[in-house]
């Protein structure tokens, strides 16, 4: 691929906190004279994911034309894994560091925020930086789950417990033992079987359904829900013990609407993705489409803005991101 023209500015700016240094960029979209953003793709980039010390932002700082590296110290480095995080607001800066402070204890975390703001994801990085990395990582979303399926799944069962259960189960909890359970949509746990979790995560025990004996397990949780579970409680919809047991350590995640200045990068990184699953060539995204896409809304925050993106490069037939392809794929 041919070595393509940059046509951002970047300005880097370096924080100090906490007797370390941090790096992070803020960019806006550059000259009108030129009419295409400039996406950094291919053999550069695939070099510096390979590079020591080097993580997702930094690459896409390269997909910017910044050669960012953390320059807090080898092992500040090697302890930082966000490999997988895009985005360099201030509002992501505060969810990161509070992932930082949380994640070596084993404390219960409490995730916090709209639909598509990226819980799940904050969920992984807080069990790859924590002492629990490289053993299980388990999640059951409880709004998926029938209420007479749930408990089956959290704590498992006897052959013979339940009507089809024709074998033993086990459940997330011991599945999840000495690594990190994450239960999406903790919010919708049933009022009826909150106090068998509560007693779980106080003690961390329990029995199967169907068995007398007590299965001791060592497992760290991660929660989020989309919903306002103090209101819940007032309205007698959620217990008040657990949510206490639940809320130690909370994490709000902003809306995307809150880092305007992360869609940029965000829609970079997705044209790169969908366009290497597809086996398609986009290189450029005009000033104007990624104004439109800046100014928008997204009430449907990340997982919004990331369909948008995979519908505009399946339906773009050249080199150049075309996110208006059909009059019904407008932006609203």
């Amino acid at each position: 691929m041919a070595s393509l023209n940059k046509i951002i500015d970047v300005h880097s700016h370096i924080i100090t906190k906490s007797a370390r240094r941090r790096r992070w960029t803020s960019f806006r979209l550059g000259r009108s004279d030129q009419p295409n953003v400039s996406l950094r793709l291919g053999g550069e980039i695939r070099q510096r994911k390979r590079a020591p010390g080097y993580t997702k932002r930094s690459v896409m700082g390269a997909c910017m034309g910044a050669d960012e590296r953390f320059e807090s110290g080898e092992h500040d480095c090697n302890q930082r894994r966000f490999e997988q995080i895009v985005g360099n607001s201030p509002a992501l800066e505060v969810v990161l560091e509070q992932v930082e402070r949380i994640a070596p204890t084993d404390s219960i975390v409490l995730i916090e925020g709209e639909t598509g703001t990226g819980k799940e994801l904050i969920a992984h990085v807080i069990h790859q930086i924590s002492p629990r990395f490289g053993r299980p990582f388990i999640k059951l979303n409880c709004a998926a789950i029938r209420f007479d399926q749930l408990e089956s799944e959290l704590f498992g069962h006897e052959k013979g417990a339940l009507v089809d259960a024709i074998a033993q189960k086990v459940g997330r909890f011991e599945m999840a033992n000495r690594g990190t359970l994450f239960l999406d949509e903790a919010g919708d746990i049933p009022l009826a079987l909150q106090p068998k979790l509560l007693r779980a995560l106080q003690e961390q025990k329990f029995e199967r359904l169907g068995s007398t004996r007590t299965c001791h397990v060592n497992v760290r949780l991660i929660a989020a829900t989309n919903r306002n579970l103090a209101a819940m409680v007032e309205r007698n919809e959620f217990r008040r013990d657990l949510y206490d047991r639940l809320n130690v350590f909370r994490i709000p995640m902003p809306p995307l609407r809150a880092h305007r200045e992360d869609i940029p990068a965000l829609v970079t990184h997705f044209v790169e993705l969908y366009s290497r699953r597809m086996g398609k060539q986009i290189e450029h995204i005009s000033a104007e489409t990624m104004f439109t896409l800046s100014s928008y809304q997204w009430p449907g925050n990340i997982r919004e803005l990331q369909n948008f993106i995979e519908r505009s490069v399946m339906l773009t037939s050249g080199n150049v991101l075309q996110p208006f392809a059909r009059a019904s794929d407008h932006i609203p």
